[in-house]
């Protein structure tokens, strides 16, 4: 189950988290997409906020082995919504950016792109939420401050990220499995 995650420890928790973002589009942008990843090319939200998500989760996986049975049971049973209300999301999102010509064609087929919005999305929400939960049913104050906090964080960089527009993806094809030209900004 995904809230597996949970149950293991805040460190596990958080380093699981930084595997799905930012690290697994570290590896792909190096070695699927064989560009250099640049920090100064990427937003702010995927740099600086979903390590601050990773510490929402470890807030909540901190906060796991206090949380009532009966609110452990509740977020297993809703996961699966939770992840497939977040792959829908990633999904919508995916399709008015392309719709909107924010990105190419190449661009949203790209590998880190494809991994954003099938993966990122649905399982950092769902990780997120779950933590959350966790966490503010448990009572635990300063874990609940903690998560809520991190998610906050994530939100303003969001916000700030739609002003300063980076060239995140690059233009990708998938039968020579080479990239064409730079990542370029969003329109």
């Amino acid at each position: 189950m995904l809230t597996n995650v949970l149950r293991h420890g805040p460190l596990l928790a958080a380093a699981a988290s930084l595997l799905v973002s930012p690290g697994m589009m570290v590896a792909l942008a190096l070695i699927v997409e064989r560009r250099a990843w640049l920090l100064v090319e990427q937003y702010t939200a995927f740099v600086f906020g979903d390590v601050a998500l990773a510490g929402a989760v470890a807030a909540g996986a901190a906060s796991w082995s206090r949380t009532p049975a009966s609110v452990r049971v509740l977020i297993d049973n809703w996961q699966w919504t939770v992840l497939a209300a977040g792959l829908i999301a990633g999904l919508l999102q995916w399709r008015l950016e392309f719709n909107q010509g924010s990105y190419s064609k190449g661009q949203s087929l790209s590998p880190t792109k494809i991994w954003h919005q099938v993966v990122i999305i649905p399982v950092l929400a769902t990780w997120v939420l779950s933590a959350i939960v966790a966490a503010v049913g448990s009572g635990d104050v300063v874990g609940s401050l903690i998560a809520l906090g991190c998610v906050l964080l994530w939100g303003v960089l969001i916000v700030y990220d739609f002003s300063h527009p980076k060239p995140a993806h690059v233009d990708f094809d998938w039968r020579s499995g080479a990239r064409h030209g730079q990542p370029r900004a969003p329109r």
